[in-house]
Order: C-alpha cells, then sequence, then structure tokens
C-alpha cells in the first residue's frame, strides 16, 4: 500500500502576514536558519520543494508574468552541495503549471459575472452582441469612474492625446493610485509598476506588523491609539495598492473576438475583482464561481547537472540560464490549448 505524497513547501514573508493565525501555526518564518535548513533539504531530504517561481498571484492562466530567479539558484546551491560532498545525482526543476477551466454552462456563467459587475460597479449595459466587446466596453467603463475619481481627489497625469488606449489610460491611472501610497510612506517611485506594488506592500506590513513592541507587549494607553491610527492609516492607503495590484493585470490585448469562452470568463473575473478592489477589497474577497475545474500541466524536468556545464560563464550567469530554461517550459505550459 503507497503512502500519501509530500512535499516542502517555500513561501514568502508576506503569506503569514495574509493568511491568518492559522497559517503561522502550521507553518513556521524563514530565516538564516530556516535558509540553511532549505539546503540541506536541497541534498538530504527525501522530498522534493515546491516553490512560486511568479513571486506572487497570478491572474492570467495564459499568459507568464515575471518570474523570480530564485528556483535557479537553489538548483546551483544544490549542486555546489553536492559536488563538495563528491555525490553525483541529478537535479531535477519540474515545470508544473495550473490552470482554470469553467466547463459547466459556461454561457450562463458569462452572462452571471457581467451582471455582477453591471449591478455592483452601476455602469451602462452594453448593446454588443458580441462578448468581447461587451468586456471592452465595461472595462471603458470601470476606467472612467477610477480615473474620475484619481482626478478629483487626487493627481493623474495629464491626458493630452484623446485617442489614448485602453492598456495607456490603465497604467496612467495604476500610477497615479500607486503615487498615493509611496507618497503617505516615503517611497520613492522607481522601477515597474509590479516592483512598486510589492515595495508599497513591504513597507505597508512594515507598518502593520511591527517589530518594535516592548518586551512583554505592556503598552501604554496612548502609544497603543497611537499605533492603531497609523495601522488604519497605512491599511487606507494600502488599498490604493491592491487596486493597482489587480488593474496591473487587466490587459485587453489579453483578449480578442476570436478568443475561446474560458478565456473571456477569466478577464469578466478580473473585471469583477476590479470592481472589489475598487470598493475596497483584496484578493480575499475576489468572487471564485463554484464547479470551476484545476487543470495541471507538467513539462518534462529539465536537468540541472547536465544543463549547468553548457552555459558559459560564472555562477550567476549559469543560474540566469538556467532560469531562462524554466521560463520558456512554463511559457510553453501556459499556451491555450
Amino acid at each position: 500500500m503507497g503512502g500519501l505524497g509530500h512535499a516542502h513547501f517555500l513561501y514568502g514573508r508576506g503569506v503569514l502576514n495574509w493568511a491568518g493565525g492559522g497559517a503561522s501555526f502550521f507553518i513556521r518564518r524563514s530565516d538564516a536558519q530556516g535558509m540553511r535548513t532549505i539546503r540541506r533539504y536541497l541534498s538530504d531530504g527525501p522530498f522534493p520543494i515546491s516553490l512560486a517561481p511568479e513571486g506572487q498571484v497570478s491572474y492570467h492562466n495564459h499568459r507568464l508574468g515575471p518570474i523570480e530567479g530564485g528556483t535557479a539558484r537553489l538548483a546551483v546551491w544544490c549542486l555546489e552541495d553536492l559536488e563538495r560532498q563528491g555525490r553525483e545525482e541529478e537535479i531535477l526543476i519540474i515545470p508544473v503549471a495550473c490552470h482554470y477551466l469553467y466547463p459547466d454552462n459556461p454561457e450562463q456563467l458569462f452572462a452571471q459575472v457581467v451582471d455582477r459587475i453591471i449591478q455592483r460597479a452601476g455602469l451602462q449595459r452594453p448593446q454588443s452582441d458580441s462578448r468581447y466587446n461587451t468586456l471592452i466596453e465595461l472595462t471603458d467603463q470601470l476606467l472612467q469612474k477610477i480615473e474620475a475619481f484619481y482626478s478629483r481627489f487626487f493627481t493623474i497625469e495629464e491626458q493630452n492625446n484623446k485617442k489614448i488606449s485602453l492598456r495607456d489610460r490603465i497604467e496612467r491611472v495604476c500610477r497615479a493610485a500607486l503615487r498615493v501610497s509611496e507618497a503617505f510612506m516615503g517611497i520613492q517611485p522607481e522601477q515597474d509598476l509590479l516592483s512598486r506594488v510589492f515595495t508599497v506592500r513591504q513597507r505597508g506590513w512594515d507598518y502593520l506588523f511591527r517589530s518594535d513592541f516592548p518586551e512583554g507587549g505592556k503598552i501604554p494607553p496612548l502609544d497603543r491609539i497611537l499605533m492603531d491610527r497609523i495601522a488604519d492609516e497605512v491599511y487606507l492607503h494600502l488599498r490604493h495598492n491592491e487596486l493597482v495590484d489587480l488593474l496591473e493585470y487587466i490587459q485587453p490585448e489579453y483578449i480578442s473576438s476570436e478568443a475561446s469562452l474560458n478565456r473571456l470568463i477569466e478577464y469578466a473575473l478580473n473585471l469583477a475583482d476590479l470592481v472589489n478592489r475598487a470598493m475596497g477589497g483584496d484578493i480575499s474577497f475576489r468572487y471564485s464561481p463554484q464547479k470551476k475545474r484545476a487543470q495541471i500541466r507538467i513539462e518534462e524536468p529539465i536537468k540541472v547537472r547536465e544543463l549547468f556545464p553548457l552555459i558559459p560563464g560564472r555562477r550567476r550567469e549559469r543560474a540566469e540560464g538556467i532560469m531562462k530554461v524554466v521560463s520558456s517550459r512554463l511559457e510553453s505550459l501556459s499556451r491555450e490549448e
């Protein structure tokens, strides 16, 4: 009788912040000792290590977002540790992708999601018979509301070209929303939108999940109230960040008039989540239909020991080369069948 499968899961610091007390009971925080333990598990552990190279939740079935290089670095560490011990085992990286499908009454589900968006956001019902045009018109209407909000109460870049694309308008609103949070937290805007989202989120968690509590946890009432006040302020400013976290993934070019109904439903669900974020929610309140199905796809294993000598350069360049192979395999898994 075979035993149950098992794995070690590698997670980011933020998991324990948003997953709640139950998660912190079952999983420990990563630290220097934890990283040493991971290296030992890589070479001597009886089970594989599972990690998500995207670094965060992805809102696309068929588009690979930016991926982190930690996968390759872990593989290189393992290779070095094995060679130091005179061992010749192969190191395998197995690319895995998870897609969500909506096979049960997809036409009805699409209509339900569209109705949800219209009712919750107070939008005009599109008159188009095309599902694609319906989604594009709903995207435009939602953007108009969000643009009006940031134009009235904050600062948004001037729109010199009246024919600016939907995607350009989305990025313009994202920059405006991020500047609100960044200004409050004293962050200088740098890098791309997604990196800025990560920076604001991390700084916000530093305010919310404080590490400067006094010994014994006894805090004078005034100090407690002031700490609660800054936590309330930060929570509200993180709502702008949560909006960008989802809005940055709204890419009208991801769909077309020829797109599959499953892809159109995926896009519609992101629009529904955009309404949720604009109303102050986060991923915990994302609408998720019942009876969706997960499809797991697995690529051929990448043999690190075999691949490593074929990539020129030093350790860093070789790790980057390995990551390019991983990215290519994941891109292949992301293609729509």
